[in-house]
Order: structure tokens, then C-alpha cells, then sequence
């Protein structure tokens, strides 16, 4: 029985996360500020859990450490970047431009007035949030490769609920199989360089170059 409780908690703090946010998504769908708290108030929720049960400081559970000077990391962060352009350019003739702006606009509250305050707290706070949960405590929560793989997969199912009726289902597979592998990505980038801010900042520039295309979206597309 012993052998079993290390695994408990990411794995039931993953399935309240899933839950509780698919929720939020599919049934309450409130404007992008309530979901937000919610997805705040949760992340601190389930990280101070870890922290009472493994008796841990809030930085060490999330990974949260200084990281030394690389400039490799800003070629990882130009690729992702590139990465993300590549990937729309490649799925634009698959997508529904129109429905994409109309149901941000509609579920999430979006408006060419505040979308770009909502895409600079996407591509800074948001991406925060995430990698602390998946990368910092989920990643580190397990075994490796264990960890890895689980966070990567918990990561991807996360925006299943994001992406599920944008695309058609062979699209939704390809993109839930290619989060899995980005997820999988920061989490060997967030331990090469020994630190949760590796990875939040390659995801802030994922986030920064989907904004961008989401820019277009809002601005561009009639």
C-alpha cells in the first residue's frame, strides 16, 4: 500500500483539474475572467495540497529554481515560435477562421477592445499557471519517464475542451497527439535547464505566436 501513495496525489490532482476545468469549459462556460480565477484559485489549490502532504516550499513543488544563463534556450524559444506559425499555416485550410473568432468572441467574452489585454495575460500568467501544474508539480510528481508522459497526456487532455468543436475529429486527434508532444517537449526543456522558468518561457512564446494568430482572427478575418 505504501508503494501506491506517491502516485495518488498527481494522479487524483490531475483528474480534480480535468474535471473541474472541463466543467468550467463545457457546462458553466463563463466569461474568460471568471475562468481564469477558477483556473488560479484551482492551481493554488491542488500545488498547496502538495505542499502540505510532501512538507515542501511552494517553489521546490513547482520547480521554481534559478535557472543559469543559456542562450540556447532563446533558439528554443525562436523555434517554438516558428513551430506554432508552421503548424497554423499548415492546418489554416482545415480551420473555420469565422467559427474560431465567433466562438471566442461568444464563450469566452472576447472583443477587439480586450482581446489583446487577454491574449498579454494568456502569454504571461497563463502560461505560468500551466507549467507550474503540468510541468512543475505533474512532471516532478512521478517517476521519470513516468512523469513525463503522464504530464504530457494530462496536458493534452486539458485543451481537448478548448479545441473540441473547432475542428473536425481527425484534426482534434493530430492536434491532442502534437499538445502531448509539446507537452512532452517542456517538460525535458524545463529539466535540461533544471528550472520551471525554462519552460514558462518557451511556452509564454508558444502562447505569444498563437495570440498573434488570434490577432488575425479577430482583426483580419471578415
Amino acid at each position: 500500500m505504501t508503494k501506491i501513495k506517491p502516485f495518488l496525489l498527481p494522479v487524483l490532482s490531475a483528474a480534480v483539474y480535468l474535471g473541474v476545468m472541463a466543467f468550467v469549459e463545457t457546462v458553466w462556460m463563463p466569461g474568460y475572467l471568471f475562468k481564469s480565477l477558477v483556473k488560479l484559485l484551482l492551481t493554488a489549490g491542488l500545488v498547496g495540497l502538495a505542499c502540505a502532504v510532501q512538507k515542501k516550499a511552494p517553489q521546490e513543488v513547482i520547480f521554481l529554481r534559478r535557472m543559469k544563463p543559456a542562450k540556447t534556450l532563446f533558439l528554443v524559444m525562436g523555434i517554438m515560435f516558428a513551430g506554432v506559425f508552421l503548424g497554423f499555416l499548415l492546418l489554416k485550410s482545415q480551420l473555420d477562421l469565422t467559427l474560431i473568432r465567433d466562438r471566442l468572441a461568444a464563450k469566452e467574452g472576447l472583443t477587439k477592445q480586450n482581446c489583446l489585454f487577454v491574449f498579454g495575460y494568456i502569454i504571461v500568467v497563463n502560461s505560468f499557471l500551466e507549467e507550474a501544474f503540468f510541468r512543475g508539480f505533474l512532471g516532478h510528481a512521478l517517476p521519470k519517464p513516468w512523469g513525463i508522459g503522464f504530464a504530457a497526456i494530462a496536458f493534452a487532455l486539458y485543451h481537448i475542451g478548448i479545441l473540441d468543436s473547432w475542428v473536425n475529429p481527425a484534426i482534434l486527434v493530430l492536434m491532442t497527439a502534437g499538445l502531448a508532444a509539446v507537452g512532452a517537449v517542456l517538460q525535458l526543456i524545463c529539466d535540461h535547464f533544471d528550472s520551471l522558468k525554462a519552460s514558462w518561457l518557451v511556452h509564454g512564446c508558444a502562447n505569444l505566436a498563437i495570440n498573434a494568430i488570434g490577432c488575425y482572427v479577430f482583426f483580419a478575418v471578415s
